[in-house]
């Protein structure tokens, strides 16, 4: 009898933490949206895309040889493919898109690594938010050659997730 009860509780746990989960996620990409929604509306491009935009369409491979010198050789390629496929200026809100989903899922990453570390569901919340609504993501939404920034991040997080005991 005890040891039903014991499965019980800790299938209702599991429930629990799945549905703050959810609710989480889901607050964290209302936040996201809300914030920098404007970015997908708007036809536009900073300098830099702008560069980026036209060595990708018209004169080559510039950028991905610059950027593979600087030392980022899977950011050039990714940065290549991602202009070449949008191919205007117009189409520079798919990158910002990708750079969204890619603050989403850092946030919530940085949820899930906050609860697993024993800080409650509303402080793991606040910190998350916090944290995807800080200037250099407002920079980033805004860029559309920092769509693979967020990603980044979120690698980084799951190697922190994975080489911190919890």
């Amino acid at each position: 009898m005890i040891e039903k009860k014991a499965v019980m509780f800790a299938r209702d746990d599991l429930e629990r933490s799945i549905s703050q989960g959810l609710s989480a996620s889901m607050i964290i990409a209302a936040v996201v949206f809300a914030a920098y929604s404007v970015v997908l509306s708007s036809n536009f491009g900073v300098m830099d895309d702008y560069s980026l935009l036209f060595n990708a369409i018209v004169s080559g491979n510039d950028t991905l040889t610059l950027l593979i010198g600087a030392g980022r050789p899977l950011n050039a390629v990714l940065l290549d493919l991602g202009f070449r496929s949008v191919g205007s200026i117009e189409n520079l809100a798919i990158l910002r898109a990708i750079t969204l989903v890619g603050i989403w899922l850092l946030g919530c990453g940085i949820y899930f690594f906050s609860r697993v570390h024993c800080i409650s569901v509303i402080s793991s919340l606040a910190i998350a938010c916090g944290i995807v609504l800080l200037p250099s993501f407002q920079v980033y939404a805004s860029w559309a050659q920092h769509f693979t920034t967020p990603f980044a991040g979120a690698i980084a997080l799951l190697s922190a997730f994975i080489l911190t005991p919890a």
